[in-house]
């Protein structure tokens, strides 16, 4: 039986492959579920290990390892796709493809899965149970989960339990920690009773170390962010309930010492972070998509014009969650082409 230590020490030898998957994957980002380049280069990894790897739904890769020994089935996922922005990183391995990028890390999912393939089938004959590979296209809006769960992905063998994570590049946590939730169910962060806005020091004469940390601003999904714990007070800017126009319009935000009230982007201008996190859209379901993005837009150059300082990333909406009774006109259609929306914005 492998050890911890010696299956480490594998690990490890593999990181020149790993390496060079992830950089060939970010030279050839693909977006969406147009993932021809990509999926050919899982495919054959897979088949040169020994795997039969399968197609399911309009992109995704599944493959199975174990099976010889009783047990669960254990579906281990990494999400393939990258986003439709122009990288201008600088390194040797930058994007070849004009206006696409792996600016959120899935070229390295891909490699990581692809490594945790190869040990688990130089370790096969070890396994009790199975453990289903599923290589995910279409994460970005939301839609290649779906369609690969709609397609079998959770069938023959059936899906006892899933693992996946996410790289965190940019935050404020040393090289290689782990970040693990505790036991309330992340599913339920949607749903929250009290309204607060953010409440901050003074930081106008930040120093280099807060300059280089994130700022996440937005509705209730990044009040969430604050109040399990994920991100502290002067990381966040955000307010219960509030869309795009209030965002873009209102003075939501209030620092210690001082009596006036703040847009999203003077509050920006005042904090001078590194980068911004946006997340809005769970309260604009209601609105017209080219109304959506009209907000959007407006309010991205509006911190762009207080802060050109920055970089500005902006996350998708996150889906509706099967209760969602304090958000009752909540709309998964309408946050569906929302999300379209701003992929192409």
């Amino acid at each position: 039986m492998l050890t911890a230590k010696e299956l480490l020490g594998r690990a490890q030898a593999l990181e020149p492959q790993l390496v060079e998957w992830r950089r060939t994957l970010h030279r050839h980002p693909e977006v969406g579920f147009d993932l021809t380049q990509t999926k050919a280069l899982v495919k054959k990894a897979l088949t040169e290990m020994g795997y039969e790897p399968k197609d399911c739904g309009k992109a995704g890769v599944i493959a199975l390892a174990g099976g010889k020994k009783p047990g669960k089935t254990i579906l281990l996922r990494g999400d393939m796709d990258a986003l439709p922005i122009q990288e201008e990183s600088g390194v040797n391995y930058a994007s070849e493809v004009p206006g696409k990028m792996h600016g959120c890390g899935h070229d390295m999912h891909t490699a990581m899965m692809l490594g945790a393939a190869k040990l688990l089938k130089e370790h096969e004959e070890e396994i009790e149970g199975t453990v289903k590979l599923e290589f995910q296209p279409a994460e970005e809006i939301f839609q290649g989960s779906p369609d690969m769960i709609s397609n079998g992905l959770l069938e023959n063998p059936k899906v006892d339990a899933a693992v996946m994570f996410h790289v965190l590049a940019g935050m404020p946590l040393p090289l290689g920690e782990v970040l693990v939730p505790g036991e309330e169910d992340i599913s339920d962060h949607y749903q929250i009773n009290e309204t607060s806005s953010a409440l901050l020091p003074e930081t106008a004469d930040a120093g280099e170390d807060y300059q280089k940390e994130t700022l996440f601003i937005g509705d209730s999904n990044t009040v969430r962010l604050y109040a399990n714990g994920l991100v502290s007070l002067q990381q966040f800017c955000a307010k219960e309930g509030i869309g795009t126009s209030a965002a873009l319009n209102e003075g939501i935000v209030t620092f210690k010492r001082d009596d006036n009230r703040y847009t999203i982007a003077q509050a920006v201008a005042k904090m001078k972070p590194r980068r911004v996190v946006m997340t809005f859209g769970t309260n604009d379901t209601g609105m017209a998509v080219e109304d959506f993005i009209s907000n959007y837009k407006q309010l991205v150059q509006a911190i762009q014009t207080s802060y050109p300082y920055t970089d500005i990333i902006v996350n998708t909406v996150p889906p509706v969650p099967a209760d969602h009774s304090n958000y009752p006109n909540m709309d998964q259609t309408r946050i569906d082409d929302f999300n379209m929306a701003l992929l192409s914005m």
